[in-house]
């Protein structure tokens, strides 16, 4: 049980691939795999803090891999998305800028021997970016939401990313300007 919830953890990353493979061969079928490949790598992003959690289980390699993990899914995702046109170019840049700024804060922390696990709005972040993207699949699958409709979900995730990112640096702007 001890190894489990990086286990988990490291999953998510290996599903990345398929999920990615999957959602670009752009068939019915290779959607609706990539889509359940997607839902089981969301589901180890619960289960694994809270197996971590209720065992008393918490590490920080742990801790790092579940942020590393989640980038690596998510970032994947959205350029998939972006490379069959259901991501607008400012979308991504959003995403990937606020996510290397967290990671910065994250190593220059770390460097210090600060481990700064994620907050409330980097996990709603995570929720927002998750829903995002099973609205994607959906879109893909059934036409809904319509292509207006996935514009205005695309607008939420920008503003919840960018409030993240400031959030991030706001709380450790310390960290930044070498004051720890």
């Amino acid at each position: 049980m001890r190894n489990l919830p990086n286990l988990l953890t490291l999953s998510r990353i290996v599903m990345t691939f398929p999920v990615i493979i999957l959602l670009r061969i752009d068939t019915t079928a290779a959607i609706w795999g990539s889509g359940i490949v997607f839902a089981v790598a969301a589901l180890t992003d619960y289960f694994d803090g809270y197996l971590a959690r209720k065992y008393d289980i918490v590490t920080r390699m742990g801790k790092f891999l579940d942020q590393l993990s989640d980038k690596i899914l998510v970032t994947g995702i959205f350029i998939a998305l972006f490379a069959a046109g259901l991501v607008n170019f400012w979308l991504l840049i959003i995403i990937v800028f606020r996510d290397i700024l967290v990671s910065g804060i994250r190593m220059l922390s770390a460097s210090s021997g600060i481990v700064i696990p994620a907050d409330m709005m980097g996990k709603a972040k995570t929720v927002v970016h998750f829903a995002f993207i099973a609205a994607a699949y959906f879109h893909l699958l059934f036409d809904f939401p319509s292509g207006a409709g996935m514009v205005v979900l695309q607008v939420v995730v920008g503003a919840v990313t960018v409030a993240s990112g400031m959030n991030y640096l706001l709380r450790h702007r310390k960290t930044l300007i070498g004051g720890d």
